[in-house]
């Protein structure tokens, strides 16, 4: 830790979080306690019916307080479809992959 860190802690002012990090205050830990609410992103492609997106979504929150502990109304998990013209690997889109494999 730096010598700025150092004296802004001395004087109450805590370094800055990180912009991803929201405190949520918990009051069953005591006022002054503060937690971080996990966020968690995931890009798919394409091609998933809303059941599976929604299996997934409650599988990643159950594993993410299973895994460290914070209560499930804290955790977000967001999930994108991108087309698969959007979506590419070595120079070639996931459309033009299935357009060949089809193909042959």
């Amino acid at each position: 830790m730096d010598r700025a860190h150092r004296r802004s802690d001395r004087r109450g002012v805590r370094p800055p979080r990180q912009p991803h990090q929201r405190p949520v205050r918990q009051p069953w830990l005591g006022h002054s306690e503060v937690r971080v609410m996990p966020m968690v992103e995931i890009t798919l492609a394409e091609g998933r019916t809303p059941q599976q997106i929604r299996t997934l979504l409650a599988a990643v929150s159950d594993a993410v307080h299973r895994s460290i502990g914070v209560p499930k109304a804290n955790i977000r998990v967001v999930v994108r479809e991108v087309p698969p013209t959007h979506w590419c690997a070595g120079g070639v889109t996931l459309a033009e992959r299935a357009a060949a494999a089809k193909e042959t």
